[in-house]
């Protein structure tokens, strides 16, 4: 009797060390699990690190090409998509008749802004500095490429404050996303198609503007866009450069700078007011500083514009380049 007994104790004994270790093991099985995940999301974050990384350094070098300018000479060239989700030029429109394909502005450092991409039949849109591709229009210190020669355009010369020597419209571009979503079984995956809409700006080529002239906004008007938003449309003649002189005390030129957000790059244009007199000189550049011959003037801090006044110097003064910080200069006047 006491033997059976003592058998009983050590059987649940040994039943409960076995249920323990049992226990234990699950433990341990979970521990390895956890190490292994939390191995497996390691690795995972550290090879998507990576592919971030690789991301960011591709981003950086598609921003910038080198290109040549009219001596023929390498300069580095940064560019820019209108949109912030383009990364390519496959994520451009296709371009239309007589639009401008490649906008470039050789003010201070050279920067290219891409509007759309030139059919597959035609040459890839110009991104050379030289005005005399044979793809170019001048205005100022702006080239605008088209991606048909222009002398086979045998486009018109405009004629002084009558024709319309281009448009700027806002359209619509279109741009779609799918994402898949799984129920329980991968055959029953779904993918749904989001169609993001958001405003670009084209421009298109009318006729060409005489030599020695400027292009200034004729008119515009308001047009409603297919998904019912507004659309602006700026027509722009042609006028000859003034002839008048400049008083005294009067500038003889107006810089507008604005300066992208995210792009970090500057489009400035300069309107001539007036030409000074013989042994005077106007400054081509805000940055230059000769005496008073720059005036820092109204600031538009909602569109991140400001504007420069430049004044007449005489030609034998020496020209100084300065680095103007307009991010500290919150002035207005």
């Amino acid at each position: 009797m006491i033997r059976q007994k003592m058998n009983s104790i050590r059987q649940r004994r040994r039943h409960r060390h076995t249920y323990y270790d049992h226990h234990h093991h699950h433990h341990s099985m979970v521990d390895n699990i956890n190490n292994n995940n939390k191995e497996s999301n390691r690795k995972k974050s550290s090879k998507n690190g990576q592919h971030r990384r690789m991301a960011r350094l591709i981003d950086q070098q598609s921003t910038t090409t080198t290109t040549t300018n009219n001596n023929n000479e390498s300069v580095q060239a940064k560019i820019i998509y209108e949109l912030d989700w383009m990364k390519s030029d496959n994520d451009l429109p296709e371009c239309e008749l007589n639009q401008v394909c490649n906008k470039i502005d050789t003010y201070s450092t050279p920067w290219i802004q891409k509007s759309c991409r030139c059919h597959r039949e035609q040459s890839p849109c110009s991104l050379s500095l030289n005005p005399n591709d044979g793809y170019t229009i001048i205005e100022k210190n702006k080239q605008y490429k088209l991606c048909e020669p222009i002398v086979t355009k045998k486009l018109p010369t405009c004629r002084y404050f009558r024709d319309i020597t281009w448009t700027i419209t806002t359209t619509i571009s279109t741009r779609s996303s799918s994402s898949s979503s799984s129920v329980k079984e991968p055959e029953h995956q779904q993918e749904s198609t989001y169609h993001h809409n958001e405003n670009i700006t084209k421009q298109e080529i009318k006729c060409l503007c005489p030599t020695n002239s400027e292009a200034y906004i004729l008119k515009h008007h308001v047009y409603k866009m297919a998904n019912g938003e507004l659309g602006y449309r700026y027509y722009f003649a042609c006028s000859p450069e003034t002839k008048l002189r400049c008083k005294r005390k009067e500038p003889c030129r107006l810089f507008t700078i604005r300066k992208g957000i995210k792009s970090s790059v500057e489009s400035v244009t300069m309107n001539t007011l007036c030409q000074c007199s013989n042994g005077f000189e106007c400054p081509n550049n805000h940055r230059q500083t000769i005496s008073s011959s720059i005036m820092i003037g109204t600031n538009y801090p909602i569109d991140n514009i400001r504007t420069y006044s430049g004044y007449c110097y005489p030609i034998n003064d020496s020209i100084i380049q300065n680095d103007w910080n307009d991010d500290n200069n919150n002035d207005s006047s």
